[in-house]
């Protein structure tokens, strides 16, 4: 029992300690603006939800010009209105509370949702192994560079339904009891349990295909402990939860089964691409089946830069399989079988994921370099969390050879002192660390600033990814070889004021080329001038003139 205390403090001192850590890209520059056009289309969206007003906006002019106006991260319909261009979970939870607490709140919420996320994450840990792997696990969640890295960068969704999950399966498989004095509310567990994995799903509704096979595997092997009448329970408040989806993708999108990745600009809109357009392959693998791809893309966005996660990993998940084998010889194990279910559940999910998400070849960023701001590990957060038990599991396991405790603790604070180290440098220090972040966005407000005070509100904005300096206080457009654009948006041109923007300056070459694509629209490229000194403004006027 003064174990479990102790343990519960030192995660109460460690969650109040990174609360503030995971919300320090907000103490560092605190701005609207954002370093990803899906965070400025995030925070757009629900601050119109906050303030009472509709998820989409009217954009007469796109009607014009092939509804080429809206940001990377949003989507138009057929009418040209504007609407978001994701699922609208993040939106509606974040725009709700936003009622309560105000904007100025929202960076805090992901935060705190990590945090509180992982106490739920330490109960279950316990559960599978003991409360020492438990805590160990904990910390090294709290210290993982994609949970610390999207915690602070918290508009980006994957944070917010990872926690959401956790806290769900908690509720749901906790040992605890729930009383009035004398009456058991056993259903209050699967109702709140429904919720929070009703809202996960509602966050990132994709992830169902990899949530439902594992849901129905755990029902079939624990069926003779399930309580039928809560699963039941369980089930109809997940669906009950996403009504108000259903509700608002009718209404966005011209159907309950659509969301803002769907094609919603067509006659007939699509649930997904073809593969000729986005190499998708079909609705269960989207992205194709490429192994190799999703090899390689491991390697560079796991092994090679997770390294301190995956050695401790592999050889827990070595160590952890040899012990069932033993046990299961010697029919010894009073957790084996919840131990075998996390096994072939970290499998399954691993390999999914790795398939899934790595068969698509991404490149956030300009320089295509490897950075942790790639999308990958962000959506592998699932895996990631699978994996830090195994770590911890291995870590208690090398504890357990010093016998003395003043060398454990010496242990301790060198493999910590380690991580945290080699973790902080990868999450705030490296090329797309949140230094930078803070930087670039810090950057990105100063242009925004001069653009408000130089060029027309009612202007539009070429750019290749650019986007996110601009909108929504400028309408936007983006390029990215795209030339047809040109062509689209020249009955613009006589109606109000039309720029290209590049982030530096053009050569005489570029310059060229953009005047040859831009000709088969009759238009030309004048040279504006520059807002920060070493971007470039071009303004786009016709020919004839």
């Amino acid at each position: 029992m003064e174990k479990v205390v102790l343990h519960r403090r030192i995660l109460l001192i460690l969650g109040a300690i990174f609360l503030f850590i995971y919300s320090g890209l907000t103490f560092i520059s605190p701005s609207e603006r954002f370093n990803s056009p899906d965070e400025a289309a995030q925070y757009f969206w629900l601050s119109r939800l906050a303030a009472d007003r509709p998820l989409s906006l009217d954009e007469p002019l796109n009607r014009q010009v092939g509804n080429v106006i809206h940001s990377r991260s949003d989507n138009v319909t057929v009418d040209g209105s504007i609407v978001p261009g994701s699922f609208l979970g993040l939106i509606i939870i974040y725009g709700m509370l936003a009622k309560l607490f105000g904007l100025s709140a929202v960076p805090f919420f992901t935060p705190l949702l990590a945090v509180v996320a992982i106490f739920c994450f330490y109960g279950l840990v316990k559960r599978i192994f003991n409360e020492r792997v438990a805590l160990l696990s904990a910390v090294l969640l709290w210290l993982q560079p994609a949970w610390w890295y999207y915690s602070s960068r918290g508009l980006l969704p994957n944070v917010l339904f990872c926690g959401l999950l956790l806290i769900g399966v908690w509720v749901l498989v906790g040992n605890y009891e729930l009383r009035i004095r004398n009456y058991e509310l056993r259903f209050l567990k699967y109702i709140f349990a429904g919720l929070f994995v009703g809202l996960a799903l509602v966050v990132r509704t994709a992830e169902i295909i990899w949530i439902a096979p594992v849901i129905v595997g755990l029902v079939i092997v624990y069926r003779r402990q399930v309580y039928w009448p809560g699963l039941l329970l369980f089930g109809v408040v997940v669906v009950l939860t996403f009504i108000p989806i259903i509700r608002l993708n009718t209404q966005l999108y011209g159907a309950p089964w659509l969301s803002g990745y769907a094609h919603v600009s067509d006659p007939a809109p699509r649930l997904v691409a073809t593969v000729g357009e986005s190499g998708a392959g079909s609705f269960i693998l989207p992205f194709g089946w490429h192994p190799r791809v999703a090899l390689l893309n491991v390697w560079q966005y796991y092994i090679k830069m997770l390294w301190w996660y995956v050695v401790p990993m592999a050889v827990g998940f070595v160590w952890l399989l040899v012990n069932l084998i033993k046990r299961r010889e010697n029919g010894e194990g009073r957790r084996e079988g919840i131990q075998w279910v996390y096994v072939f559940i970290f499998i399954f999910v691993t390999g999914w994921l790795t398939v899934y998400y790595g068969s698509w070849f991404i490149r956030d960023n300009i320089s295509g370099h490897i950075t942790i701001g790639t999308a990958y590990l962000r959506y592998w957060l699932p895996a990631f969390m699978l994996a830090v038990s195994l770590a911890g599991y291995a870590l208690d396991k090398l504890f357990t050879w010093f016998h003395w405790r003043a060398s454990k603790i010496l242990i301790g604070i060198f493999v910590f002192g380690l991580y945290g180290v080699l973790s902080f440098n990868l999450v705030f220090v490296s090329e797309e660390g949140l230094l930078n972040v803070a930087e670039s966005v810090q950057a990105y407000e100063t242009i925004n600033r001069a653009a408000r005070q130089a060029l027309p509100p009612d202007s539009i904005i070429i750019s290749d990814r650019d986007d996110k300096k601009f909108w929504p206080e400028f309408r936007v457009v983006k390029l990215m070889g795209d030339w047809s654009v040109f062509t689209k948006i020249a009955p613009a041109v006589s109606e109000t004021p039309v720029f290209y923007y590049s982030h530096n300056q053009l050569t005489a070459e570029d310059i060229r080329l953009l005047n040859e694509k831009a000709s088969a629209g009759g238009l030309r490229l004048e040279e504006w001038g520059s807002l920060d000194g070493e971007d470039r403004l071009y303004q786009l006027e016709s020919q004839e003139r």
